[in-house]
């Protein structure tokens, strides 16, 4: 095994990284074991239902709360990492991003670690020698901080990653009117982010509208999210509007088809909770990038 890798000291795998996080964030959670696992059993039940209502209801879940972070972590963390991963394997452009000694990374809406997580199991899967990679993370909730910053510390993973933070509400709009960071990104992800902002309305597209604007020529975005025109058709609309290409698209039934992804890595959490984390889904894709601009200040195609 590289070396880099071999430092983790444990398989890059979607499900072996949130079994860590979870065990080092359980004990967080304040009450005895039995309330507890109660308590996260619950959320993860009503997370679900807030989800199926969320066009209807105008509200996601409320991240502010420790319990609803960890049902959420349990819940939907492996499988939208390791569709990210996926997704990235899929595309020759997005993979060649990764071919770079250097690579800024963007994740909006990252706040539950999906982007990241995914990011590094691609890393895990290639084999060879890692960029050396500086990941912003942009969400609105400040507390998902609080489970992911020590990520690089919990996995000891080397210093060859960076990651900063940062709050952006997608609602206040003064707060984010400028992302200059984003700007830099060799490569971009939203992941089920575009579903937890539709509600807001126009400043949601306004906020997506903004990054994509500020992606440099030659940046690639990689989506992922619900089957629902409702997002993608917008993410699509915005995109065209902002010069992005699309490289790579679909929808459909999506499943963590690899049989090094054990999903009984998280057994021990499933039957205190009775409940197991998903593995399947109905989901739009995409890989788009903004064009790289000639000498003559043409739109080119070729990176």
């Amino acid at each position: 095994m590289d070396a880099w890798l071999g430092s983790l000291g444990m398989s890059l795998k979607c499900f072996s990284v949130v079994k860590k996080v979870l065990e080092d964030t359980y004990s967080e959670i304040p009450d005895d074991e039995g309330n507890r696992d109660r308590m996260i059993a619950l959320a993860i039940e009503q997370i679900s239902e807030t989800y199926l209502n969320m066009s209807k209801t105008g509200a996601g879940p409320d991240f502010r709360d420790p319990v609803n972070r960890f049902a959420y972590v349990y819940a939907y963390v492996p499988v939208h990492a390791h569709w990210v991963s996926e997704l990235i394997s899929w595309s020759q452009d997005a993979k060649d991003v990764f071919e770079k000694d250097k690579v800024r990374i963007a994740c909006i809406g990252g706040g539950p670690g999906s982007d990241l997580v995914g990011i590094l199991k691609y890393l895990d899967e290639r084999g060879g020698r890692p960029p050396s990679i500086f990941c912003e993370i942009a969400d609105g909730c400040e507390l998902w901080k609080h489970t992911w910053s020590d990520l690089a510390f919990s996995l000891d993973l080397p210093v060859r990653l960076s990651t900063d933070y940062i709050i952006q509400r997608v609602g206040d709009t003064d707060a984010w009117r400028h992302p200059v960071q984003f700007e830099k990104s060799d490569i971009l992800s939203m992941s089920f982010f575009v579903s937890e902002i539709a509600h807001l309305g126009e400043p949601a597209w306004d906020y997506v509208g903004a990054v994509f604007e500020k992606m440099k020529p030659g940046a690639v975005l990689l989506f992922n999210d619900n089957q629902n025109a409702m997002y993608y058709g917008k993410v699509d609309e915005i995109a065209r509007s902002k010069g992005l290409e699309v490289l790579l698209e679909g929808k459909g039934d999506r499943r963590v088809y690899d049989r090094n992804e054990k999903s009984d890595e998280l057994s021990e959490f499933s039957k205190k909770f009775g409940r197991k984390s998903k593995l399947t889904g109905d989901v739009s894709w995409r890989v788009m990038r903004k064009p790289l601009m000639g000498a003559d200040g043409a739109v080119s195609a070729d990176p």
